[in-house]
């Protein structure tokens, strides 16, 4: 666990202090002397709850410690101390900045955990109030997941900080039940770590209504599916009895019953949950397991009878992460992270409630690899989802790609419509939603100008047009606008809106960026008393 050593300039060597655990553990920083002449430093971890300490030694070794830090989130230092002019010690944890006088007594100056969430990996969730509410997976006040309100014009709010005990690291989207009461899940904590089922108001009552404990699942990564009577369904990666994973129902009041303990032959841990059916069974996938060990499609009836429906052998895709989409008739859509017939780049698939399969598009990297969510269907009867990897290398040290958004008909033809640059977002992990105004909103693990994720929205239509025409100081205009997004366009001016287009002025011709969307500054606008603006596509 680590010791303070003494050593000679001719090499003679004495162990002064070994750490024990409960007196510091994994020393990882330099030795500071104090004005009293004695040694200051810091452990990692080990003292009273773990989280790391502060001690002072003799040269002689008689080890004092002076703090012992109460939690992970203000402790763990990885770093010395710096004995400033004002006789006390400065130092840094891995979520905070401390002051410490020479007799031990600590005062936390900033906290370097963001205290509105960092690293949303959910969808998000839109509200009877109109407004979207999702989940971070990291940051709050415990730096274990927070949950939080979006309006549709951009102001956000964090409501709600785990603390491990009720919960911690949520991962997934909020389920609107009937009561207008929003239920998730997160990864771990609860009294086991295993992970809670919540329940969650929007005006922020929060209540822990069940916990997993390895025998009845553990470590759920699933949104809740809702059946007509108002239960949820869902799956658990890990626990069970065969350690594999399970399927679970849960009532509105914590009653938790374990449906389904997958075995490897029919599966192993499933991830995104379910998918209520037209036929009132449950469908969803496994990322592991079956006969080739990469992965199946099954279906449950809400009594825990399951039938496998299809078998992944890689060619045709692998380590289905997402869950599914049914379509009005009947069809189920999802995709593959890894396999498929470009180089495991990933695969869209679909396939009916008896099993038929058809692979409907190979990712080839430039247009996205690793899809890991479930996909949503739009109004316009087509399929609309993200990719974690691949697409864009720009701003990419790695190589890996930064992920996009896609659209797909259904019958196989693919669109990128954004690739992430990194600065508007990276790895997209969720499911996209619709807003009321007919736009996609979804979110960002990483990226951003802060590099721990992005909420986002994609206008979707493909008619050009001004979303702002801004005067600004200097008399010059500030037109910005939206239209397909790589598509070329004309920007023309003309002092008469009737006059004929061939005697507008052009002012620019580019191209809609990723984001299907254009800025411009008409300085010529400053000159002239009246200006009408138009855009143009070929």
């Amino acid at each position: 666990m680590g010791v303070i050593f003494r050593i000679t300039t001719n090499g003679v060597y004495t162990n002064l202090v070994s750490f024990t655990g409960k007196n510091g553990a994994f020393p990882l920083a330099e030795l500071t002397q104090g004005a009293d002449g004695q040694l200051y430093g810091t452990t990692e971890l080990g003292g009273s709850e773990n989280s790391g300490t502060v001690f002072k030694v003799t040269t002689n070794g008689v080890l004092t410690t002076l703090v012992s830090f109460d939690n992970s989130v203000n402790g763990l230092p990885l770093a010395g101390l710096l004995l400033a002019s004002d006789g006390n010690f400065y130092g840094c944890s891995q979520g905070a900045v401390f002051k410490m006088t020479p007799g031990g007594v600590l005062t936390t100056l900033v906290s370097l955990i963001p205290l509105d969430g960092v690293h949303p990996e959910a969808a998000l969730t839109l509200g009877p109030d109109g407004n979207f509410y999702g989940t971070t997976r990291d940051g709050g006040t415990n730096n274990v997941g927070t949950i939080f309100r979006l309006t549709p014009g951009g102001t956000f709010t964090s409501l709600f900080s785990f603390n491990n005990t009720n919960g911690s690291a949520p991962q997934v989207g909020l389920t609107l039940g009937k009561d207008g009461n929003f239920y998730g899940t997160t990864f771990s904590g609860g009294p086991n770590d295993s992970g809670t089922i919540f329940r969650f108001s929007t005006d922020g009552i929060f209540a822990s209504i069940a916990s997993f404990n390895g025998t009845n699942g553990a470590n759920p990564e699933c949104h809740l599916a809702m059946d007509t009577n108002g239960d949820f369904y869902g799956t658990a990666t890990g626990g069970g009895s065969n350690l594999a994973g399970t399927v679970f129902r849960v009532t509105t009041n914590g009653v938790l019953t374990t449906l389904v303990s997958f075995n490897n032959t029919n599966g192993t841990f499933p991830g995104d949950g379910l998918t209520v059916g037209t036929d009132g069974n449950l469908y969803g996938t496994t990322a592991g397991g079956g006969s080739n060990g990469v992965g199946t499609v099954f279906r449950i009836t809400p009594g825990g009878s399951l039938t496998t429906l299809f078998t992944f052998n890689n060619t045709n895709g692998a380590n289905p992460f997402g869950s599914l989409v049914q379509s009005n008739d009947g069809t189920l859509y999802g995709t593959t992270a890894f396999g498929g017939t470009n180089l495991s780049f990933g695969t869209i698939f679909k396939v009916t409630t008896n099993g038929a399969f058809t692979s409907l598009f190979n990712f080839h990297f430039t247009d996205g690899e690793e899809p890991e969510a479930k996909m949503i269907f739009g109004n316009d009867g087509n399929l609309y989802g993200t990719v974690f990897a691949g697409g864009s290398l720009g701003n990419d040290p790695f190589g890996n790609g930064q992920g996009a958004v896609f659209r797909i008909t259904t019958n196989g033809v693919y669109t990128p419509l954004v690739l992430f640059q990194g600065t508007n977002g990276l790895n997209p992990q969720a499911s996209l939603t619709f807003g009321p105004d007919g736009n996609l909103y979804g979110t960002t693990a990483n990226g951003g100008p802060g590099g721990g994720g992005t909420i986002f929205r994609i206008v979707l239509t493909q008619t050009p047009q001004f979303t702002g025409i801004t005067k600004l100081p200097n008399g010059s205009m500030l037109l910005t606008g939206t239209g397909p997004s790589g598509q070329t366009y004309s920007l023309l001016a003309s002092p008469d809106v009737s006059a004929p287009l061939a005697s507008w002025t052009a002012l620019t011709s580019s191209v809609f960026d990723m984001n299907g969307q254009f800025s411009f500054t008409d300085e010529g606008a400053a000159s002239t008393n009246v200006r009408f603006y138009r855009i143009t596509v070929p």
